[in-house]
């Protein structure tokens, strides 16, 4: 590792961080306090999208949520309408095709990629599916599970 900065500089340093601190956290309070006024509209534009039978894909570019907890979507979308079925092909069938890689992904069909979740238990039961998750294949290769 390179060395430390001079002392002077390590001062400085700190007290830029402080101030920057402070900032983020007014920041970090003023998306999360838009995005948690626009939780009912968003789910009222869902729940019309579904209701005229727009496709739905389940999905994330999110920048201020913790990505790899994707499953509460799922949930979320039944909330809004859809059956737990649709919920999944949301997730699954519907997200290839509008990314334009059903071709490769998607469904569970000879010459596609086999990323596989198995669960224990009903696959429709979404309030504690994280938890009941036994294995997980990428490209035909386990990578998580016991």
């Amino acid at each position: 590792p390179p060395p430390p900065p001079p002392f002077s500089s390590r001062r400085r340093h700190t007290r830029l961080h402080e101030k920057s601190r402070g900032l983020g956290d007014v920041y970090k309070r003023q998306v999360l306090d838009k995005a948690r006024s626009l939780v009912e509209v968003h789910r009222e534009s869902i729940a019309r999208a579904v209701e005229a039978g727009v496709r739905v894909a389940m999905g994330t570019d999110s920048g201020i949520t913790p990505h790899g907890q994707n499953l509460r979507e799922l949930g979320l979308m039944v909330e809004c309408g859809m059956s737990p079925s649709a919920a999944l092909e949301a997730a699954t069938r519907s997200a290839a095709q509008l990314m334009g890689l059903a071709d490769a992904l998607g469904t569970i069909e000879p010459g596609k990629l086999a990323d596989l979740v198995v669960v224990e238990g009903d696959p429709y039961a979404f309030d504690d599916l994280e938890t009941r998750v036994k294995g997980v294949w990428q490209a035909g290769v386990r990578v998580a599970g016991r």
